[in-house]
């Protein structure tokens, strides 16, 4: 009888003993964005520079109208050539830009950091999705999201193959480790979709498959 009592407590203080809870990492992940958008906020009252600026945006015939004509020529690959550089997928996005906002200079830097926000939270998935620990996610991303090899990528207009690139990068080694999980057709076929968009954005994308 005292032995089934003595069991009888144990059972309770095993069933009373609080589990652990995982932390939720939003607001550590929202801090890492928001110091990121301080970091980067000078870019707001930047402009063009005369740095590749001029062939890529401002003197590039093919940005002026989002025609289709012009979206032809920026893919064809002789005249879509800038400066020796077939990158189309970024000449594309300031053709949008160009003809949705003119030549805003606030709207291209803008559009820069976000793609750069979007690569900062691709990022801090890929360390969820390799287990890493919560704190090793957390200073992933923020070296990624501040570190200063980054700040060319987002201030300067024409780096926008730079974070175009990157975002479907990342977002393209995403899908490879859901694949890598699920054997999902689905997380195939997008990998391989953004693998593509990639190299339009930037022939660096060839690494992928190292990657």
């Amino acid at each position: 009888m005292a032995k089934q009592v003595r069991t009888s407590r144990s059972k309770r203080k095993n069933t009373a003993k609080p589990t652990a809870t995982k932390r939720n990492p939003l607001p550590y992940l929202l801090g890492i964005l928001a110091l990121t958008v301080l970091a980067f906020s000078p870019v707001f009252s930047a402009d063009f520079v005369n740095w590749d600026d001029p062939e890529n945006l401002l003197k590039n015939p093919y940005t002026v109208a989002l025609t289709w004509d012009n979206v032809v020529s920026i893919f064809h690959p002789e005249r879509g050539l800038v400066l020796g550089n077939y990158n189309p997928l970024p000449i594309l996005t300031f053709a949008v830009e160009r003809s949705t906002f003119g030549l805003n200079p606030v709207v291209f830097h803008t559009t820069n950091l976000l793609l750069h926000l979007l690569t900062v939270f691709l990022v801090f998935r890929t360390g969820q999705r390799l287990k890493l620990p919560l704190w090793g996610t957390l200073l992933l991303a923020a070296l990624f999201a501040v570190h200063p090899m980054r700040v060319e990528s987002v201030a300067w207009v024409t780096e926008r193959k730079d974070v175009l690139f990157a975002a479907l990068y990342f977002g393209a080694i995403l899908q490879w480790l859901r694949y890598r999980k699920t054997q999902s057709g689905g997380a195939l076929g997008a990998m391989i979709a953004l693998f593509v968009l990639a190299l339009f954005a930037k022939i660096q994308a060839v690494a992928f498959p190292l990657s």
